[in-house]
Parts: C-alpha cells; structure tokens; sequence
C-alpha cells in the first residue's frame, strides 16, 4: 500500500514540475506593429486638377515706372517688385515641383482660365482677395474661379505671401500637392514698418547742385527713407516723417518770425502718431537745428547750461511717450547727428550729441552713431553746402542707416 501511495504522489510531482515548465516556457513573440509611414514631400502640384506647369503668372508693371524712369541716375535699385515677386514663385515652383511655368506682364498677356495673379493686375480680384485687410503686412492667397490670386497690403507682403504660398503646398502630405476650390491663405508677412522722424535730412530736402529741384519729389526719390524704402521692400515698409527746420526742443520759437519748430508742431507729428500703432521700430533724428541756439527766441535757449540740456532730453521724452503710449512695443532707435562741414558742427559736436546719447541712455532707447559712420563713408564733396547730402550722399545714408538697424530689425523678426 505504501508503495502504490509513493508512485502516486511521485507521478502527482511530476505533473507539477511539467506544467510550471510549460508556464516559463518562452511565448511566440506577438505580430510586430505596423512600422509608421515617413511623411511624404510633394514633388509635384495641382490647381483644380490641372498640373501647375499649364498655368501662367501674371504680374503688373509698377505704376510709379514712369515716375522713376525720369531719374535713372538716382533710382538704381530694381522698382519692378511684382515682376520679382512673380520670377521668385516661377523658381520655386521649378525647385519644389519640377514644373516650368511661364511668366507674363498682363499687358502682354491675354486672359486665360490658368492664370497665377500677383497683385494689382488688369485681372481684378485683389479687393474681393484682401477683403477688409488694413495692415502693410496683410497677405492673402485665393482660389477664384480656378485663378490663383496672390496679394498683400504692400509689395512686401506680396512676396511673402508667394512664399508662403509654396511653402503651404510643401506641408501637404502627398506625392502631388493639390490646390482645390475654395483654397485659401491669409496672414501678416514676416515684416518691419519703420518711421523715420526728422528735419530736413530726414526729409531730403535739396542742396547745391542737385538734379532735382521740387521738394515733394526730392522726398520720394532721394530721401534716405525714400532709398531705404526701395533697397528693403521685401522686408521693411519706411515712412518719411522728415520736415524742414525742425528740432527736437517742441517749442523752439525762431527769432525770425517763423513760428515754433519743433518736430511736434510739424505737418508730420500727426500723420506719425496716427500710424504708431503700426510702426515697429522708430528712427528720430533730430538736433541738428537744435545746434543753432542763435536762431531760438527764448534766451533761456543757451548751449552748455543744465536747462538746455535738460530741454533737450525732456523733450526727446515727450516724443517718445507719446509713441510708447501708442504702441509699447514700438523699438525707438535715437540717430546723432551725422557729420557736417557747417558752422553748426562746433557746437552739435560739443553739445548736441552728448544730449543725444544722454537722452537715449536715460529713456533706454538704441544709440545709433550715424556722426562715425558718416565720417567713415562720405566725404565733404557729398555736402554741397556742407549741411544737407546730395543725391549720391542721400543713397549712403541709406545704405549707413541700413547696416544701423539691421540687429535690430533681426530681434524684431525673431519675435
């Protein structure tokens, strides 16, 4: 008996010891999960089914051409920014999707169904396209009636919305990039607005020697905003707020009868602060009329006492926060006063530019030293009366105020 009872609990042993050998034994490795597919890139596009390569961008001549082809001498920079806008597009579309498309002034180009629009074409659509846009830097892009319609509030703004039109496609992940019915983009370009405030060097006005004689003229076309203007206009809209005489003292009264000059009573004050709340970046340069004191009929006016300079800066102050109350964000850069080969210079080296550099470091404004740059990169045959620029000094002011702010307007982009 004993003996059958040991086989037994034996045999119950070993059917313990196989089942928890079964138990460990390693499982069949489960069905390996689907491995994610890497996004696709499009190589290739469509409008509405139709292949990018059968359509043709159209463009439109400046309408100031005219206007500029009469100084050649002066304007020199390439004022067909639509043509450019489109010649970019045409490229990136043959980078991005191998399709080569054809490019046509409207003019030259009768209407089709297939068309790409940039701008303010003879096709229309832009007012229906931007809508109630206000903003410089407001783009759209728009499918109308198999068009593409690509337009912003500056020609600025029209070339980034071209880019970022490619770019958008790009984000499609498919082989082939579709653009359908109802397509439509919108969005504030990557940009800086920029107003210059200032005398009659910020202004332009004329000196000896110059080819031209209308002021108005002289602003729009040799001004250093007018320049800078032409040189950025992909990514800057420039204001001129520049007038003749003015200082920065707000109520610096000429003994001859003329009345206050400073900036504050100009034609410009106004016009400035009613667009503040777009500016992104200020540039006053102002205090070469401030150099004058000879001029001021309050004798309290005089250079070297604590009250002068106190004036100064308090009035720098004055415009600044009527700025900053319009738009805290606004960047303020606060430019010397350049070099001059004037009777002022004596005394705008010994008093006014310290007031300036003052004024920017107690209001912490940007010191921009346009006296060093000027000294470095023009020379006295660039003063005709050696005050004011002349064409060719207005065009390196530009490019000298150009490099100035250039960190700036990086920070500001970067935002």
């Amino acid at each position: 008996m004993k003996k059958i009872v040991s086989i037994l609990l034996a045999l119950i042993l070993s059917f313990a010891l196989v089942a928890c050998a079964d138990s460990e034994a390693p499982q069949p490795d489960a069905p390996a999960a689907e491995e994610e597919q890497a996004p696709i890139t499009p190589t290739a596009a469509k409008i509405n089914g139709v292949d990018i390569s059968e359509y043709t961008i159209v463009y439109a001549y400046n309408p100031d051409r005219a206007f500029y082809a009469q100084y050649p001498e002066l304007v020199t920079q390439d004022t067909e920014y639509d043509k450019q806008t489109a010649e970019n597009l045409a490229a990136l579309i043959k980078t991005n999707f191998g399709a080569t498309v054809k490019v046509a002034r409207d003019e030259e180009q009768a209407k089709g169904d297939k068309e790409i629009i940039i701008g303010m074409t003879n096709r229309g659509l832009v007012d229906v396209t931007l809508g109630s846009f206000t903003s410089v830097k407001d783009y759209a892009v728009k499918e109308n009636g198999g068009k593409i319609v690509i337009c912003g509030k500056s020609y600025g703004a029209t070339w980034h919305a071209a880019e970022d039109f490619i770019a958008d496609l790009l984000t499609q992940n498919a082989a082939v990039a579709e653009v359908k019915a109802g397509y439509s983009l919108s969005a504030k370009a990557k940009m800086v607005v920029v107003g210059c405030i200032g005398d009659s060097i910020t202004n332009g006005s004329g000196s000896k020697g110059t080819t031209i004689t209308d002021n108005s003229t002289r602003r729009a076309i040799v001004s250093y905003p007018a320049v800078l203007q032409r040189i950025e206009w992909k990514d800057m809209v420039v204001y001129n707020y520049g007038q003749g005489g003015r200082t920065m003292i707000e109520n610096f009264v000429w003994t001859d009868g003329s009345g206050n000059h400073g900036w504050t009573s100009s034609t410009y004050y106004q016009p400035c602060m009613d667009n503040a709340a777009n500016i992104d970046l200020a540039l006053i340069m102002l205090g070469t009329n401030d150099s004058n004191s000879s001029r001021a009929k309050d004798a309290g006016y005089n250079f070297g006492t604590t009250a002068y300079k106190n004036t100064f800066i308090n009035s720098c102050e004055k415009i600044v926060n009527e700025l900053k109350a319009k738009n805290s964000n606004m960047e303020i850069a606060l430019l010397n006063c350049p070099v001059s080969y004037h009777s002022f210079e004596a005394d705008m080296m010994l008093y006014i530019r310290p007031y300036q550099k003052a004024a920017a470091q107690k209001l912490g404004l940007h010191h921009l030293d346009m006296y060093k740059e000027t000294m470095n990169k023009t020379t006295s045959t660039d003063y005709p009366d050696g005050l004011h620029p002349s064409d060719t000094g207005y065009t390196k002011y530009a490019q000298i105020v150009d490099g100035l702010i250039a960190p700036i307007v990086k920070d500001i982009l970067a935002k």
